[in-house]
């Protein structure tokens, strides 16, 4: 799916107009962290493969079931992290901000996994559209996975 039309799905999804999308400038520390994200997702794809190409693959339900183990597993860390600090211990915010970051990360490669579901059951069943598809068309005619994101 071309960048254009995921942007366009992710404003309908989200309910915003394009202009009100332009309405207003991203803050810099905004901006700032999705170009830390890319850089995180491209080393991490050099370290651990290509995620979409691994998982992609996959049975739909099974895909989605394993990016959602990755997701729990960083909040089982994030609420370990904050159960200590609860506790009254001194903790440095680093490892806070490692799983915060993992998780934006991880909720960007969930969307991109799901756009890529969407697409591949499109082209394997177009007559039988899987639980991803809602046969709404965004730009070049590629199937927008709604179902599971609402």
């Amino acid at each position: 799916m071309k960048p254009e039309h995921i942007i366009a799905m992710m404003r309908d999804r989200a309910g915003v107009t394009s202009m009100l999308a332009q309405a207003s400038p991203p803050s810099e520390d905004f901006v700032a962290i999705l170009e830390g994200m890319k850089d995180i997702h491209r080393a991490k794809t050099i370290l651990y493969g290509n995620y979409i190409k691994t998982h992609g693959s996959d049975p739909q339900l099974f895909a989605l079931m394993e990016h959602f183990s990755d997701i729990k597993r960083k909040y089982v860390r994030a609420e370990h992290f904050m159960k200590l600090v609860m506790s009254g211990k001194d903790m440095s915010t680093d490892e806070l901000f490692d799983t915060y970051s993992d998780l934006a990360v991880y909720a960007a490669m969930g969307v991109q996994l799901l756009i890529h579901l969407g697409e591949r059951d499109q082209n394997e069943q177009a007559s039988s559209p899987g639980i991803l598809d809602t046969g709404k068309q965004y730009g070049g005619g590629e199937s927008v996975p709604h179902d599971l994101v609402s």
